[in-house]
């Protein structure tokens, strides 16, 4: 039965993303984020709300996020490897030291990584610390990351999950990179939480101040 689900669910996802159009912005952020590391690589911080746009519109791009190891998890992990993304199992509550060995290990390897950082079970917004030790010890940025679309379902559930519905345009947005340096201690790792906690929630507002240019024809910026 859960099989049968697996695959249910991943021809939606295929069909829903044939029909979504993206947009992206301040990707100077991006590229300064990369240029932080020789492999280029980084890892993207996004809220677990907004993951099933994040996710969908980093297609192809080397990227292996982190994916938690509950039922749930199996039901992403398996349409995202279906659809060419490897992924990398562990949460904050289980299996989180190993999964953190191996995103620095890909990094190595050329991959960058993503964190739903107030995943996989909340609270809401608040950001784990585990995107702070893999950014110190892989000696990665961190970039924060907002996708959102001009329209979507909300799930009624604790992180209000959005699910972009059929033809939405859907922008996505990189903030300012976040350097944690190597030498930085377990006592600071409460300021840069807040830092990509308040970076995420103004990206959020950023996002749809970029629907509207969108809507107004204004071209995706560098």
């Amino acid at each position: 039965m859960f099989k049968i689900l697996c695959y249910l669910l991943l021809a939606l996802v295929r069909t829903l993303q044939a029909t979504y159009r993206y947009r992206y912005f301040d990707l100077g952020n991006r590229r300064s984020a990369e240029s932080y590391h020789s492999k280029n690589v980084m890892i993207m911080a996004t809220w677990h709300n907004n993951c099933f746009a994040g996710i969908l519109s980093h297609i192809y791009q080397g990227f292996i996020p982190l994916m938690s190891q509950s039922r749930d998890g199996d039901l992403v992990a398996f349409v995202c490897e279906h659809m060419g993304i490897k992924t990398v199992r562990g949460s904050s509550s289980h299996g989180g030291r190993d999964a953190r060995t191996a995103i620095v290990a890909n990094f190595a390897k050329g991959h960058s990584s993503a964190i739903t950082v107030d995943g996989p079970r909340g609270p809401l917004h608040e950001v784990k610390f585990g995107i702070i030790d893999i950014a110190k010890n892989g000696r990665v940025a961190i970039l924060p990351v907002c996708a959102v679309p001009d329209r979507y379902w909300q799930v009624k559930s604790w992180d209000k999950f959005r699910i972009p519905k059929p033809f939405s345009r859907i922008t996505v947005t990189y903030g300012m990179p976040i350097i944690v340096p190597h030498e930085s201690d377990k006592d600071s790792y409460v300021d840069f939480a807040q830092t990509v906690r308040t970076r995420l929630m103004a990206l959020e507002e950023s996002a749809r101040v970029n629907l509207g240019q969108w809507s107004l024809g204004v071209t995706s910026s560098s």
